[in-house]
């Protein structure tokens, strides 16, 4: 069975769409994209299948339900080896304040980022990262005072110019 490695302009269209609003219907989609119902579905579908569409979210004003803090923490290891940084992201993805976990380069290893209650539910957590020594040498806390934006979406056709910077 043969599989399309690459995307067309529809494809990009389809993301695009779908990036800004994934709760439109495949009617709405394709008149969106200039398809017929059919193909737009045959397309979602393959873009699903071949792993450019990973799942379908809604964004939530967590302010608005719940009082809450974001967190960011950046953690350095004590030790660099295969078995310290598998040790470290297996632990850290058992808890739920954690919403983001990137491996960086540089000074630190980790940026991670957290929406908790409180601050003293992040220092909980950060206390029992700690005594289980899962090798954490060091951390460094940045609370967010103020969100002055957040992009929802990638501009798609910036990003597969060829010759942008």
């Amino acid at each position: 069975m043969h599989t399309q490695t690459r995307l067309d302009r529809i494809d990009i269209a389809i993301l695009a769409h779908l990036q800004q609003d994934s709760s439109l219907t495949n009617a709405a989609l394709a008149d969106k994209v200039n398809l017929s119902p059919s193909p737009c579905y045959i397309r979602v579908k393959r873009l699903e299948k071949n792993g450019y569409i990973l799942r379908y979210s809604a964004t939530l004003n967590i302010a608005k339900i719940a009082g809450s803090l974001t967190i960011y923490s950046e953690v350095e290891l004590d030790e660099h080896r295969k078995e310290s940084f598998q040790r470290f992201e297996s632990t850290v993805r058992t808890y739920q304040d954690l919403q983001e976990c990137h491996m960086v380069t540089g000074k630190i290893d980790y940026v991670l980022k957290f929406v908790c209650k409180s601050v003293v539910e992040y220092q909980a957590i950060m206390d029992e990262l700690l005594q289980k020594n899962v090798g954490v040498a060091r951390f460094y806390t940045f609370f967010v005072t103020r969100t002055v934006f957040q992009r929802e979406g990638v501009d798609l056709q910036a990003l597969l110019t060829p010759g942008n910077a």
